[in-house]
């Protein structure tokens, strides 16, 4: 008897652990990928007033290498996603981003400086998207936490207090109850 309650305690010290470190990892990489995407949006907008197409296409070729570092950051922080709601957030923004890298490509091939506008516009546009998408979402996670109104400390850990209580109880008993019998 004592063994299968030292198991279940056991298991549900393991899950909490697990799962209050598993969000602070996903935080960790997301937090990243905002600044990283303000960034890119900032410099997509800062390339299109050019008027010189050599220029122009040589920066968006380095945007096109910011671009991607910023759909690796969030590949990884998709892979690390707690849940379904977080990963869909995250592929929304890794779709965004990656079209914007896309048309960051199809600018430096453009013949005319209106087409190569265009482009630059249409990814600022998609990384601006991912952006829109990516802002509330990265406060949510990363938001201090704050106290509710009752001023209670809810959390995976603290839930799990009385049960974990009862289970040392019920073992308490059970080493009491077999003491009394030797």
């Amino acid at each position: 008897m004592l063994r299968p309650l030292t198991a279940a305690a056991c298991l549900l010290v393991a899950i909490a652990a697990t799962a209050s470190a598993q969000s602070p990892d996903f935080a960790s990489q997301i937090q990243p990928t905002l600044s990283a995407n303000e960034l890119l949006v900032r410099e997509i907008r800062d390339a299109m007033p050019g008027d010189d197409l050599a220029a122009m296409s040589q920066h968006t070729l380095r945007l096109v290498g910011a671009g991607e570092q910023l759909a690796q950051q969030l590949s990884q922080a998709l892979a690390s996603a707690p849940d379904d709601a977080a990963r869909s957030r995250v592929d929304g923004v890794l779709t965004h981003t990656q079209a914007a890298v896309e048309s960051l490509r199809l600018t430096s091939q453009e013949g005319t400086l209106d087409a190569a506008r265009s482009r630059l516009e249409q990814a600022r546009g998609e990384a601006q998207e991912g952006l829109d998408e990516l802002r509330p979402f990265v406060s949510s996670i990363t938001r201090p936490a704050e106290l509710p109104a009752a001023g209670s400390l809810y959390g995976p850990e603290i839930a799990a207090l009385p049960f974990v209580g009862m289970v040392l109880m019920v073992i308490g008993l059970g080493l009491r109850h077999g003491a009394r019998r030797r």
